[in-house]
């Protein structure tokens, strides 16, 4: 049975517009304070902007539409084949990075 609010039945946002697999991945800022090791990098583009998804050493993928973040990750794309990236996932005022 539905869950109504009112007269109004209530819906997921999935369930009225596809926020695609990548949306269901974990997000960057989880990740804060802990040391990371990035061995691949891919920038998309969704309906509502820029996204980066971080693959890490363990396997596991990680989202995060921060525009720091993907200044850097686009920057790291560059270098990612030739070497190994460790990183932290630090927060600033209302941002995250990489350090």
């Amino acid at each position: 049975m539905s869950k109504m609010i009112g007269k109004k039945e209530v819906k997921k946002v999935s369930e009225l517009i596809d926020t695609g697999s990548d949306f269901t991945k974990p997000l960057m800022s989880e990740l804060e304070g802990k040391e990371i090791t990035i061995t691949d990098i891919r920038i998309g583009e969704g309906k509502y902007g820029e996204y980066a998804i971080v693959k890490l050493e363990n396997g596991e993928e990680y989202r995060t539409s921060g525009t720091v973040l993907i200044k850097q990750l686009k920057e790291l794309q560059k270098h990612i084949q030739n070497y190994k990236v460790v990183a932290k996932v630090k927060k600033v005022k209302n941002y995250y990075m990489l350090e």
